[in-house]
């Protein structure tokens, strides 16, 4: 139900039985959207035309949708500043070209997408709460904004600061820089010297992630704790993650309808919850929407507090560069793209 009321695509339809089996739902779309699919080119294009017998007057406001698959930042910054497309998503090393383009506008909104880490506690040291404590004090989330998002973000908490039950990273146990103290947590643990730590890294993924990375070994450095990173593309990346083959690794949540899915414990990644979290988890299930909010804030914090399952970093900024002639964009902080239903050009 949490990826049916998703406004990100998450791969979750509920398809026509007929529809369903005399085409093919990889190549050809069945539904009641605004748009109705006309043609697939994989890896080129995907064109709509205007659903006429969309349920909702005046939406949506063009007759005709093509989205183009341009793999490349640059080609795409090419063809939205000659013209040849109306509106893209940058990154935000082309965000910052085109903030001086005066045929662009630039809106931004900082996501609900938080970068994390996962921590598998089932690997020593890390089963040692007081390691993880010591990992969690020696970061500097604001320092991670400035270098991997080039300062568009946000230091984020489990829930990013979208929702309103947000808690800030200040606002949590061990979320605030302490290098002093995380080394001394290391000592009361038993490495008074540091250890040596593999990041997992998910390479080719964004660039943003690969300058994290290295601005992270840096400050786990600064305690002690010596790295080494070891880059995988995505398909190595996920089975080492699914399997619990990895002793820290970069990760990135997308939107969550449902904010208890961004404190969900992915249990086949760590080691085995705290009875506290467990209890906290159940509640969260359980619980009717007036309870919900104080559960879900007793969990955040206990999970901050035992450095368990993962640390969240940052939230980053999404980007929408548009020529002047479109109107109707206003992307939100879901990163999803529903508002192309109200986009129309005024010349």
């Amino acid at each position: 139900m949490n990826n049916l009321a998703n406004t990100y695509p998450v791969g979750t339809a509920i398809l026509n039985r007929e529809a369903a089996a005399t085409s093919d739902p990889a190549v050809f779309m069945v539904g009641t959207g605004p748009f109705k699919m006309v043609s697939y080119a994989p890896e080129r294009e995907l064109v709509f035309e205007a659903n006429k017998d969309y349920w909702e007057p005046d939406r949506p406001k063009v007759d005709n949708l093509i989205i183009r698959y341009i793999p490349e930042q640059q080609a795409q910054l090419a063809a939205l500043q000659a013209g040849e497309v109306d509106i893209m998503f940058p990154v935000p090393e082309t965000a910052l070209v085109l903030e001086n383009d005066a045929n662009v506008t630039l809106a931004e909104v900082v996501s609900a997408n938080v970068v994390r880490l996962n921590v598998n506690s089932a690997h020593p040291p890390l089963d040692n709460v007081d390691v993880r404590r010591a990992i969690s004090l020696a970061i500097d989330r604001q320092e991670l904004v400035d270098a991997a998002l080039l300062g568009k973000g946000a230091p984020s908490s489990h829930i990013p600061e979208a929702y309103a039950w947000s808690i800030a990273p200040q606002d949590q146990a061990y979320g605030i820089r302490d290098v002093a103290a995380a080394r001394q947590l290391l000592a009361d643990a038993g490495f008074p010297d540091g250890f040596e730590l593999e990041l997992m890294h998910l390479a080719n993924y964004g660039t943003y992630l690969d300058r994290m990375i290295e601005v992270f070994a840096a400050q786990l450095n600064a305690i002690g704790i010596t790295t080494t990173i070891v880059p995988l593309p995505l398909a190595s990346w996920l089975d080492r993650l699914l399997t619990a083959n990895f002793e820290i690794t970069d990760n990135e949540f997308s939107f969550q309808a449902d904010p208890f899915q961004y404190l969900r414990i992915r249990r086949e990644r760590q080691g085995p919850a705290p009875t506290v979290i467990d209890d906290l988890e159940a509640a969260a299930l359980a619980a009717g929407p007036d309870e919900l909010v104080s559960i879900l804030t007793e969990l955040s914090k206990t999970q901050a507090d035992l450095v368990y399952p993962d640390i969240p970093l940052m939230a980053r900024v999404a980007f929408t560069a548009y020529r002047n002639n479109v109107d109707g964009v206003n992307q939100d902080f879901t990163n999803s793209y529903r508002f192309l239903v109200d986009v129309g050009k005024n010349g």
